[in-house]
């Protein structure tokens, strides 16, 4: 980057991620099960459906076969590490660890299946791991957080491949009633519909609980931050009004969101905020940038 230079060329495939040392590059391949890609299952049995004419047929699966590679700079060699089934149109990918020795990832094709993956980079294999719930993202460099599905934010270590809990359903609601957490027609907030989201901070990631389908919405809710270690929560406004494309900046204080008025123009908003009083607190201002 400093020298401005291309060192190589990536060829049908995607990058995702690299390690911490810059040397190994996780990618992928995406290939419907008739294609190079599928797995040896599909092609032995497509082989034997075209040759019994169709007598003889075997299920075969929807989506897509995404399979994973890690392309070493220093060997200059490539090594396939695994492969999930992603839903055909959709997809998700790996969510590295802040030291970007591991990758979290639920695949579409496993939704409604116990079960995640994970990737290391450093041993360069995927494995599977069957548990129930929805990956949110990373508490730290180890440990996996999740969404159960008895709503529960849960810990796991991609190390000792043990769970700890971080937030019960219970503790959230405790939480609301005490801080009298309620929506804009002054009715209680569901902590069932509570999610996790992540800030990173330059060391470490900032983890945020809030309704996330009223944030991605760009509405009004509350915003309530889990301190690390233990994961107590503090609360940062009752009522904060998120926006699209968001970002906080490193130091947590500044708010920066992308507003689009009028094509050719392009306005982007940066906003302060502390405690209870996000708009009032700090100083604002704007920048527009020419498309």
């Amino acid at each position: 980057m400093e020298r401005r230079l291309i060192l190589g060329e990536l060829v049908n495939g995607f990058p995702i991620f690299m390690d911490g040392t810059q040397t190994k590059l996780l990618c992928s391949q995406r290939a419907s099960p008739s294609d190079n890609g599928a797995s040896l299952r599909e092609k032995v049995t497509g082989l034997i459906e075209r040759i019994s004419r169709g007598r003889i047929r075997f299920s075969h699966s929807q989506g897509d076969v995404e399979t994973f590679w890690v392309i070493d700079l220093n060997r200059n060699s490539a090594s396939v590490i695994g492969q999930v089934s992603q839903f055909r149109g959709g997809g998700s990918s790996f969510v590295p660890s802040p030291d970007f020795h591991y990758g979290s990832n639920k695949p579409t094709g496993s939704l409604q299946k116990p079960e995640f993956f994970l990737c290391d980079l450093k041993k360069e294999n995927v494995s599977k791991f069957n548990l129930d719930g929805w990956p949110v993202g990373r508490w730290d460099e180890r440990k996996i957080a999740i969404k159960d599905s008895n709503n529960n934010f849960i810990l796991y270590d991609a190390v000792t491949q043990k769970v700890s809990t971080l937030l019960s359903l219970g503790q959230i609601g405790k939480f609301f009633d005490d801080r009298k957490i309620v929506d804009e027609m002054d009715i209680p907030e569901d902590p069932s519909r509570a999610g996790v989201f992540f800030v990173w901070n330059g060391r470490a990631n900032d983890a945020y609980l809030t309704d996330t389908h009223t944030r991605w919405e760009a509405v009004e809710s509350y915003l309530i931050k889990i301190e690390p270690p233990s994961g107590t929560l503090r609360l940062m406004s009752r009522r904060f009004k998120f926006e699209w494309s968001d970002h906080w900046d490193e130091t947590g204080e500044f708010y920066v969101t992308v507003r689009r008025s009028r094509l050719p123009l392009r306005g982007a908003s940066v906003a302060g905020w502390v405690g209870e009083k996000p708009s009032t607190s700090c100083r604002s201002g704007r920048e527009t940038l020419d498309s």
